[in-house]
């Protein structure tokens, strides 16, 4: 839970990408052993704010500390000396390379960057504190999205992370997925680690943060704790307006005998698609939906 001093405190956060202002006069304090979620819609700023904390950014104007000092310039490796790390939307893992070497990609101690013995045992005394049983020798590729992802745990736990920016961890998972990382992060929050959780799922961000930002135009209007939020409030504070105002109710779907405008049976293709077949009627809304890899992308278009 929060403590008097946070792990890293952003202040007065402004970023610009030629004319567009991403990030306006922000403030943020993270504290040890919480999970502070950043949420907002599509160019909100979360997901830059967040870039900022772990160095991948340097912001044109404010002030950053961690642990009550000040830093002056401010990337990566510096970040990740002040144990702030980033686990990125699209996983930076090297696919060809087993969970031990990526897991300490760029920390050897050899000069030819083979994985020596005391990276063994260091391996498996992180993988003792994370309880994730992976095998040390699979090839990274192998892995499902979600093992992926205790692989950058692990990688963040070999740089001695104290805070942890996660950018839209759940986009890819299951449901089971989803609840098997909030069971992780959890752990390490236990262990006195702060979780940045940036993301646009709020019944996830409700279930797993202590405290919520809401982010709007680059501007953070809130920061309160999430047992004191609702879907709904985080929904109007995200768009400054109730959310029916927003989304007016939907016209009755067409009637199942109204001839369809498109009709597709057995579709398949080169592109993954396997014996899809949907129909399309006048005046109707139809989903796809499905996981990464999955086909929803390539079956409008094959």
């Amino acid at each position: 839970m929060a403590t008097a001093q946070p792990v890293i405190e952003l202040a007065g956060i402004t970023k610009r990408f030629g004319g567009t202002a991403a990030l306006d006069g922000v403030d943020l304090a993270v504290h040890p052993g919480s999970v502070h979620a950043l949420v907002g819609e599509n160019g909100a700023g979360k997901s830059t704010l967040g870039k900022i904390a772990a160095g991948v950014y340097e912001p044109d104007v404010g002030r950053i500390v961690v642990e009550g000092r000040p830093v002056g310039r401010w990337d990566t490796v510096r970040a990740q000396r002040r144990g702030i790390v980033m686990m990125a939307q699209e996983l930076s893992l090297v696919r060809d390379l087993t969970v031990a070497q990526n897991v300490f990609l760029g920390i050897e101690r050899s000069s030819f960057g083979l994985l020596r013995r005391d990276h063994g045992r260091r391996f498996a005394e992180l993988d003792e504190i994370a309880r994730f049983g992976l095998d040390p020798d699979t090839r990274v590729g192998d892995l499902r999205i979600a093992d992926q992802q205790k692989v950058e745990i692990l990688r963040a736990l070999a740089r001695d992370a104290k805070v942890i920016v996660m950018d839209e961890p759940t986009s890819s998972l299951t449901a089971h997925e989803t609840r098997r990382l909030h069971e992780m992060i959890r752990l390490l929050t236990a262990q006195g680690r702060a979780v940045v959780y940036v993301s646009h799922f709020l019944d996830a961000v409700l279930e797993v943060s202590d405290t919520v930002t809401v982010m709007r135009d680059g501007r953070r209007i809130r920061t309160a704790p999430a047992a004191d939020q609702t879907k709904a409030s985080l929904v109007e504070a995200m768009l400054g307006r109730e959310l029916a105002v927003s989304f007016p109710p939907l016209p009755p779907a067409p009637h199942p005998d109204t001839p369809p405008l498109l009709e597709v049976e057995a579709l398949a293709g080169d592109n993954g698609v396997k014996r899809a077949s949907f129909t399309v009627r006048p005046g109707e809304i139809v989903g796809l939906l499905g996981l990464v890899g999955s086909g929803r992308t390539e079956s409008p278009a094959p």
